[in-house]
């Protein structure tokens, strides 16, 4: 909470802001408190939070014990929708006033859960808001030119159910992407090839999305939609690995879209930037119709995203909006 309280010191805001820790619950068993269910799901868990904070803060703001916001730090690997795990916290949108919704959940991620509380955005050179990433080379702010893309497709069938090689990625690969095209009862595996372990979905056996150690980096195994995957690992992975398709049904194959990075030399490349939209946010209501947004991010036609400076001098489009969630909300 230091690191929080230094956060809000910071001049950009503005205002003398100080953040102070009243009380410190520790949920050794939450099971046994009243009302109070902590999980995976980040949604559910917020709204079960917040109302059992409501309860447990004193009404009279004078109170020693009466707080403003309360802070729920859990180690579950907190996911929206059941299939986007990438989630770090969750809070309602300027909601610190009201009551029943002053909470928040958080991802005990280590350092970075400082800035998780915070709420603050911060780019890969630590400066808040400076708006730098790193590109699909790994380097912060870079013009993403110091490496290459691989990419491919697999489309084969096979007679028989069997595990089957999509592509090799070799030692120092980084941003490696492979998706399903569309929703299969086939599953995509990563095995080392060094000892012939798999790293997820091995044995037949499908795991659930969620972050999976393999190679020197992580695997990020999602679902956007049931039965659909998609595996990413930004790596650079420390060996070399296989991709694989097992399949379940021989003569089903949605198509699989490969890509990954290696660093090259090409002095000869004239990067070429672009704004593009890339992305979409979460739609602001889960029924009854909401919208999302999409905001244009600055593009290296062959090195994926960068840092906006590199598009200055380019017009910036508006960003774009459309309707979500237009199914009726159940009657209370």
């Amino acid at each position: 909470m230091n690191m929080v309280s230094d956060f809000y010191h910071d001049s950009s805001v503005g205002n003398q802001i100080d953040v102070v820790l009243v009380r410190m619950i520790y949920l050794e068993k939450e099971k046994e408190e009243i009302d109070l269910l902590i999980s995976p799901d980040a949604e559910n868990t917020l709204e079960s939070f917040a109302k059992w904070a409501e309860k447990m803060n004193p009404k009279d703001d004078t109170h020693p014990n009466h707080y403003d916001i309360a802070v729920l730090i859990t180690r579950y690997d907190i996911c929206s929708e059941g299939t986007n795990c990438d989630l770090m916290g969750l809070a309602h949108v300027a909601a610190a006033c009201d009551s029943a919704k002053a909470a928040c959940i958080n991802e005990d991620s280590g350092l970075l859960l400082g800035i998780v509380v915070a709420h603050e955005k911060v780019g890969c050179d630590w400066v808040i808001d400076s708006g730098a990433i790193e590109d699909k080379c790994g380097i912060c702010k870079g013009d993403g030119t110091k490496c290459s893309p691989v990419q491919g497709e697999f489309i084969e069938t096979v007679s028989q159910s069997a595990y089957t090689k999509i592509v090799r990625v070799p030692k120092g690969a980084r941003s490696v992407e492979v998706s399903e095209r569309k929703p299969s009862e086939n599953i995509l595996a990563v095995k080392l090839e060094k000892d012939k372990t798999y790293c997820i979905n091995g044995d037949n056996r499908e795991f659930k999305s969620g972050d999976y150690e393999c190679a020197g980096t992580m695997i990020i195994y999602t679902h956007p939609e049931p039965d659909k995957e998609v595996v990413e690992m930004k790596g650079p992975i420390s060996e070399d690995i296989e991709i694989q398709y097992a399949f379940f049904k021989p003569q089903d194959n949605p198509g699989i879209d490969y890509k990954y990075y290696m660093r090259s030399m090409n002095v000869s490349y004239t990067p070429k930037y672009i704004w593009d939209f890339v992305g979409w946010s979460e739609c602001s209501a889960k029924c009854d119709g909401g919208t999302m947004t999409s905001e244009a991010s600055c593009i290296e036609e062959q090195g994926g995203r960068v840092t906006p400076n590199f598009c200055d001098g380019i017009p910036r489009p508006e960003a774009k909006s459309r309707v979500c969630n237009q199914t009726p909300c159940p009657a209370k």
